[in-house]
């Protein structure tokens, strides 16, 4: 599991539905909940969550998708596995965990040292715990 920390720039609510946009650095994240525990405030740090699967790999990527987090990447290690692959990522001074199938990773052709697009649901991230 990737873990980031950051800082709540701004949520959004709607109903039920909230919209939470962290920032890191000079880059925003953003998450969508059901629910937000009372705690969960603008200004607070955060530290985020998000599984292997959930981070989805793009390279040479032109054009819009409906992603809302979008963070360039440079990939650190590769571990090959007969039918999965897990790859470490390098996001600012953070290493997220992605895991594809081997056969995209063959068919992307990607390699240790590449800069590439990791893609992540604003539905595909949690907060893990406030920390104070």
């Amino acid at each position: 599991m990737s873990q980031i920390v950051a800082s709540i720039r701004d949520i959004k609510k709607s109903g039920a539905l909230h919209l939470i946009e962290f920032n890191l650095e000079d880059k925003s994240l953003f998450m969508i909940s059901l629910e937000l525990n009372k705690s969960i405030k603008k200004g607070i740090q955060v530290k985020l969550i998000i599984k292997p699967f959930s981070i989805v790999l793009a390279k040479d990527f032109i054009g819009e998708i409906s992603y809302l987090n979008r963070l360039e990447v440079k990939i650190k290690s590769i571990e090959i596995g007969e039918i999965l692959t897990n790859i470490e990522l390098e996001f600012y001074n953070y290493i997220l965990e992605s895991t594809v199938t081997t056969k995209s990773l063959n068919s992307m052709s990607l390699k240790e040292g590449d800069t590439i697009l990791a893609l992540i649901k604003a539905t595909d991230i949690s907060i893990l715990e406030v920390i104070e």
